[in-house]
């Protein structure tokens, strides 16, 4: 559970990975961690590493045209008469020239220690199909201009729901 609450602090000051200072971020952050030495030194590490791999970098990159960036944004939302509430790790929100939404992709960043992470993806799915509607509700766009990534940190590797 720590491990998890501190990569996703790391991951938080990500706008954009051609932008971003990995040791500028882990510099920072490392002082103030409040995880214990062993996780502090495992998240930095594991951090590193997913800034490193070009799947990781490729999918936080900056996408062409009007773009939009939430990170670690908290939400509420009416979903069949039901209050759904959660935080989106990462929300990538893609206009047209007049300013509608084109698209939007929710990243989740997922640090299982399982080497079967398509197995886990699926673990993950209704939770994400959870997220694909509430976002589609919070931006008035039909589910299915909304995409699902999850990005395992451990693996750097990302898979598509």
């Amino acid at each position: 559970m720590a491990f998890g609450s501190a990569i996703h602090e790391l991951f938080e000051k990500v706008e954009w990975a051609e932008a971003t200072d990995v040791e500028g971020i882990v510099g920072a952050w490392v002082p103030r961690s409040v995880h214990g030495d062993a996780v502090t030194r495992d998240v930095a590490d594991q951090f590193r590493a997913c800034m490193s791999s070009d799947v990781v970098r490729q999918r936080l990159t900056r996408p062409q045209g009007d773009v939009t960036l939430w990170r670690e944004k908290r939400f509420e939302v009416l979903l069949g008469g039901e209050l759904v509430a959660g935080a989106f790790d990462r929300v990538t929100i893609v206009r047209w020239p007049d300013g509608g939404i084109a698209s939007a992709c929710i990243v989740d960043f997922k640090s299982s220690r399982s080497a079967d992470i398509d197995r886990r993806a699926g673990d993950y799915r209704p939770q994400m199909e959870t997220y694909r509607d509430a976002l589609a509700e919070i931006l008035g766009i039909e589910r299915k201009r909304v995409s699902c990534v999850l990005l395992f940190t451990r693996q750097q590797q990302v898979r598509e729901l």
